[in-house]
């Protein structure tokens, strides 16, 4: 008889101890949870702020303006919003620069740009490739204002066309 007894204060004693130690956990993984979303609130609002004083404070107020518009939004989706504007705003400047240099831009691709100093159908000067040196120095001085790593190739070979044989 007192053996069960004392297994069942053992029981007792166990189970008020593991739901005690379970109920600490739980506690302590929705207080990190609500750390981290709060750190993760913070960094945002600071790479915005940051990007802002770096960049054009548009991006800021369109990221703003879609947060406001979708309160709902997580995150992840505050980050890829504010990446796509400022990927958007970053390619209209570049584009900006090209076009103040004399080139002519002829595609965005992806989170970059393609364009050209002659018409397609010229074979170039040596003053179409100074300007577009300088246009490319002209990048990259703003690109490193704005703490962006950017790479620019310049093609000043002939036409490279791949044709079918007939």
């Amino acid at each position: 008889m007192r053996y069960l007894i004392r297994t069942k204060l053992i029981l007792l004693i166990g189970i008020s101890v593991v739901l005690t130690y379970l109920v600490v956990i739980a506690f302590d993984i929705l207080r990190v949870r609500q750390r981290v979303e709060h750190e993760t609130e913070l960094r945002m609002a600071n790479l915005v702020q940051n990007y802002a004083k770096r960049f054009d404070a548009q991006v800021a107020r369109s990221t703003r303006t879609f947060v406001e518009i979708h309160p709902e939004i997580s995150s992840e989706q505050i980050y890829a919003q504010l990446r796509a504007n400022l990927v958007q705003n970053y390619l209209n400047e570049m584009a900006a620069i090209g076009n103040k240099h004399g080139g002519t831009l002829d595609k965005f691709m992806g989170d970059g740009i393609m364009g050209f100093f002659c018409d397609p159908e010229c074979s170039g000067t040596v003053q179409d490739a100074v300007q577009c040196v300088h246009m490319a120095q002209a990048m990259q001085e703003r690109a490193a204002g704005l703490q962006i790593a950017v790479r620019i190739g310049i093609n000043g070979g002939g036409d490279r066309r791949i044709t079918e044989p007939t």
